[in-house]
C-alpha cells in the first residue's frame, strides 16, 4: 500500500468531496460493465438492489420491498446501491454515475437509504452525490495509483518517482461517460480544469462528464432520433439492430428520460406500444448515431461535440467499464485483434452484419446484449473517432481493459484513496517497508540468531580441539 498523508487537489467549483444534487433517473436496462467491482478484497459493489419504476418514486417501496439481502448480513461491508439501476454507491459517500433527474427525487432516495442503513451496524457518516468531474478525476486517479504512475516501491527500501508519464481514463457507464487526462495546454473552459499535487508533483488535468452519453442513454437518443426521423409511433426501423430482431417498447422507455424529452412525439401516450424491426445496416447506423451528436457549434478555439472545449489527446489513455465489455466481444465475435482504427472500423462492420443467430452462436451467455453491440460498437466509434478526436496513430494508444493490477478499475478506488489520506502531497521519503514493531521484532530475531550461530560454531571449535588433544 502506498504511504499516505493528505491528498490537495484544487478546482473552480471546490473540493472535490463536494456534494452535487439530483442523479437519479430511468434507465431501461442494466449495463453490462457499467463501472465499478471489487476495489478491495473488503470492498464491493452491488448493482442491481434497487428499483425504482419510471413512473416515480414510491416512497417505502425501493428498500423494504426489495429488502436488501445485502444489508441483512452485518458481516459484509457495504459498498454500493444501486439506485432505478444507477449505481450510487456507500462508503462514507453516496454517488451515482447520473445525474439526470431532479433533486427532490434523489433526496427522497439518499434519505430512505440513510433511514435504512441506520437500522444496521455500520459505521455510516452520511452521504453525498459527486459529480461527474469528479467521477471522472477519481476514475482516472485509480488507473494511475494501480498502474503505480505517481510513485513506486523500490527494492533499495524507499519509495522513488516511477519515472512514468500518466494515462488518460475513457469511463463509459450507462448515463454518462467521462474523459479524463493530463495535458500541458491551457484548458479554456476552467470548469473542465484541475490541479492535483501527489507526491509532489502537480498535475494539471482536463475532465468533463457528458451527461446522456452513456451506453443506455446513448441507445435511447438513438431510438428516438429515427422515431422522430421516420414520424412513425408504431413501428420504427432501426438500422443497428440485426435484421431478425423485433421487440416491442413503450413509448415512456424511450421518452421519459430527460435526455429525449425533447424529442417526445405529439400527441404522446407515454403507455402506446412501439415495434422496433432491426434492418441490419452499418453504413446508416453510423450516419443515424452521428446525429445525436453536435459537431457544428463551438464558442472555443476547439471542441469536441456539444460546444464543449477539449484540449488535443495526448498520451496513452485506458478505456474501461463498457469500453473494455464491447471491445471485448468484438474481439471475441470476429477473430479481429483491434489495435487500429481501421481495425474497429472492421470488426465493427463485420459485428452490423451478423444476425442474431449467427451472434449468438458465437457469444451464447450474452444473448441478454447481443442485440445492441453493433450500436453500441458504432457509437463508440464516433465518441472516440470524431467526439474525443482521436485519430489512427492516438487509437493504438488506448488499452481497453477491465483490471489493472488484478483490482477493478472505476472511480471508487480513487475516491477511497482520497478520503482516507492515502495519497500524499509532498514526497515520501525513505520508509521502511515493515512497521517499527515488526522491524525490531526483526532485527531482535536477526541478533538471536546471529549470537546462536557463533556460539554454536565456537562450541564445534572447543571440541574439536580437545578431541584432537585426547588423541595425541
Amino acid at each position: 500500500m502506498h504511504p499516505g498523508s493528505v491528498v490537495s487537489r484544487r478546482r473552480s467549483e471546490g473540493h472535490l468531496g463536494r456534494s452535487r444534487p439530483g442523479c437519479t433517473g430511468p434507465v431501461q436496462r442494466n449495463t453490462r460493465g457499467g463501472g465499478g467491482g471489487t476495489v478491495s478484497s473488503a470492498l464491493y459493489t452491488y448493482p442491481g438492489l434497487v428499483s425504482v419504476s419510471p413512473g416515480g418514486f414510491q416512497r417505502g417501496s425501493p428498500l423494504s420491498q426489495l429488502g436488501l439481502p445485502l444489508l441483512q448480513d452485518p458481516n459484509l461491508l457495504l459498498h454500493g446501491l444501486q439506485l432505478e439501476l444507477h449505481r450510487m454507491q456507500l462508503e462514507r459517500v453516496v454517488t451515482c454515475t447520473q445525474r439526470i433527474t431532479n433533486p427532490d427525487k434523489a433526496s427522497q432516495i439518499l434519505q430512505e437509504v440513510k433511514q435504512k442503513i441506520k437500522s444496521f451496524p455500520f459505521n455510516f457518516r452520511g452521504a453525498v452525490i459527486l459529480s461527474g468531474q469528479e467521477e471522472g478525476v477519481y476514475g482516472w486517479v485509480t488507473v494511475n495509483y494501480l498502474l503505480e504512475n505517481f510513485i513506486k516501491y523500490g527494492y533499495v527500501g524507499r519509495w522513488l518517482n516511477s519515472g512514468r508519464k500518466t494515462v488518460g481514463a475513457l469511463d463509459l457507464g450507462g448515463a454518462s461517460t467521462q474523459i479524463t487526462f493530463e495535458t500541458p495546454e491551457t484548458v479554456e473552459n476552467k470548469l473542465n480544469s484541475m490541479t492535483m499535487r501527489l507526491y509532489g508533483q502537480e498535475y494539471s488535468l482536463y475532465t468533463h462528464s457528458y451527461l446522456c452519453y452513456g451506453k443506455e442513454e446513448a441507445l435511447r437518443q438513438i431510438l428516438a432520433y429515427l422515431v422522430e426521423l421516420q414520424d412513425n409511433t408504431s413501428k420504427v426501423y432501426h438500422p443497428c439492430y440485426p435484421s431478425d430482431f423485433t421487440d416491442v417498447f413503450k413509448l415512456e422507455q424511450v421518452f421519459d428520460s430527460p435526455c429525449t424529452v425533447s424529442k417526445r412525439p405529439k400527441p404522446y401516450n407515454p403507455h402506446s406500444w412501439i415495434r422496433v424491426q432491426g434492418t441490419r445496416g452499418y453504413h446508416s447506423c453510423l450516419g443515424n448515431t452521428s446525429n445525436i451528436f453536435s459537431f457544428q457549434f463551438c464558442p472555443f478555439s476547439q471542441c469536441s461535440f456539444n460546444g464543449v472545449f477539449q484540449p488535443n489527446i495526448s498520451g496513452g489513455f485506458m478505456a474501461f467499464s463498457a469500453y473494455f465489455f464491447t471491445h471485448s466481444y468484438l474481439q471475441q465475435s470476429t477473430g479481429i485483434n483491434i489495435r487500429t482504427f481501421a481495425q474497429l472500423e472492421e470488426a465493427t462492420q463485420a459485428v452490423c452484419s451478423m444476425t442474431i443467430e449467427e451472434m449468438t452462436k458465437k457469444a451464447p451467455d450474452l444473448k441478454n446484449y447481443l442485440k445492441d453491440y453493433c450500436a453500441v460498437a458504432v457509437y463508440i466509434q464516433v465518441l472516440m473517432l470524431r467526439g474525443y478526436n482521436f485519430d489512427e496513430s492516438s487509437f493504438q494508444n488506448v488499452a481497453f481493459q477491465k483490471k489493472a493490477g488484478e483490482v477493478s478499475v472505476g472511480w471508487a478506488l480513487g475516491y477511497i484513496l482520497s478520503v482516507s489520506s492515502l495519497l500524499p502531497e509532498e514526497p515520501v521519503g525513505i520508509r521502511k517497508g515493515l512497521c517499527p514493531a515488526a522491524w525490531t521484532g526483526l532485527l531482535i530475531l536477526l541478533t538471536v540468531l546471529l549470537t546462536a550461530t557463533f556460539c554454536y560454531m565456537a562450541l564445534l571449535v572447543i571440541r574439536r580441539k580437545r578431541s584432537d588433544e585426547g588423541v595425541s
